[in-house]
């Protein structure tokens, strides 16, 4: 039966792929297969992890929790009912994947790339470090700003059944619960032709689904580490959505074609922004008694026992909601820089993943947090 899931899961891939071969190079068709059904081969099912008096009791508790998260999702979120989230995978790297962003010098809109099933997006993906900095460096030279960020999280939208990952069980309660529901959510409602509306859709589920579970359990303390957390999260988030408006206002202000003079003023005043915005933020990490080097670099070998018994910090200092830092552990030095510096690109993710929220949540809260009338309104 699993041989046969699998060439049908392999048969339905080729064609998918087929579709990008003329807008993708091999290699990077190459890259996401391998990536892709080095997960799905692993998968294994949770109920059948839960059932073995073998395993590690650290690795069941947590995988009971999960089980919990997605039955509570799908029954009072409204959330689609299928085997994603009900597998389990391990994977050897320290990161799942890496995204590319990539704007403009003088422009604060994304580049963006098509895909047969996540559609129009602001990011490109890849299981490979090596090839994403290749890419990286070729949109570099083409003239963009470009933002690398480690992926967490592994979706096809339900196309596949997406598997639970040991990355994720390091993560703690509400950002376990957090990651789940967000995923599912995409399930719920996608845009195809707007990632920015699709994110901040799942980041509003996410953050309202996530509080109802929490009092579904009776776990006010965490309710309250999650609406802190987010709080943080948001005023750094405000911070990026400032500068990125001031750029935005000020590239408006000198059309096409540039002239040198033109060129050196725009890029001293881009310059000027980002220092302000860096220094900005790290005065309010200063305020909410956040350290700009706060955070713990996870082993390499990643084992569920250790992870589970190492405390990681809590630090909001990143950009994207599905970036590592966010979780806790600092970005790997191994990327560039040039690569990790302030830029149009590094904008994107938060705008991506925020901008829309508020307004999610005052619309789900004028339905009185009914997700049904809420999902309603955008099919």
């Amino acid at each position: 039966m699993k041989k046969k899931i699998l060439i049908t899961s392999l048969t339905t891939l080729l064609v998918i792929l087929a579709t990008i071969s003329t807008c993708a190079g091999i290699g990077y068709i190459t890259q996401a297969v391998n990536g892709h059904f080095r997960l799905m081969r692993s998968r294994v099912p949770i109920d059948r992890i839960l059932n073995d008096p073998a395993q590690d009791t650290l690795l069941k508790q947590k995988l009971h929790m999960v089980r919990q998260i997605h039955e509570f999702a799908v029954r009072e979120l409204g959330l689609p009912d299928n085997k994603s989230y009900t597998l389990y995978a391990e994977i050897k790297t320290e990161e799942l994947g890496w995204n590319i962003y990539c704007a403009p010098e003088f422009s604060t809109n994304p580049r963006k790339w098509r895909f047969p099933i996540a559609g129009s997006t602001v990011y490109r993906g890849y299981f490979s470090q090596k090839m994403a900095i290749r890419y990286a460096r070729k949109m570099e030279r083409k003239g963009y700003d470009v933002y690398i960020t480690p992926i967490v999280a592994y979706s096809t939208l339900g196309f596949f059944n997406d598997p639970i990952l040991n990355t994720h069980l390091r993560m703690d309660t509400v950002r376990l619960a957090g990651m789940i529901i967000h995923e599912m959510a995409h399930q719920r409602y996608y845009n195809k032709k707007d990632s920015r509306f699709s994110e901040s859709f799942a980041v509003a589920v996410e953050r309202a689904g996530v509080l109802r579970w929490l009092q579904s359990i009776n776990r006010p303390d965490q309710m309250s580490k999650a609406q802190k957390m987010w709080a943080r999260q948001d005023s750094i988030n405000n911070l990026y959505l400032a500068a990125r408006d001031t750029l935005s206002k000020l590239y408006a202000t000198v059309g096409p074609p540039l002239t040198s003079q033109d060129t050196a003023t725009l890029r001293r005043q881009k310059d000027s922004v980002f220092n302000r915005l860096s220094l900005r933020i790290k005065e309010l990490n200063q305020t909410l008694g956040i350290s700009a080097t706060q955070g713990t670099q996870s082993p390499t070998n990643i084992s569920v026992k250790k992870a589970f018994e190492t405390k990681k910090p809590e630090t909001i200092t990143s950009t994207n909601n599905y970036d590592i830092k966010a979780r806790g552990t600092n970005i790997t030095t191994s990327i560039p820089e040039e690569f990790r510096k302030m830029s149009n690109a590094r904008l994107i993710p938060v705008s991506t993943y925020y901008s829309l929220v508020p307004t999610f949540l005052r619309q789900l809260d004028s339905l009185n947090g009914d997700f049904s009338k809420f999902y309603y309104l955008w099919h």
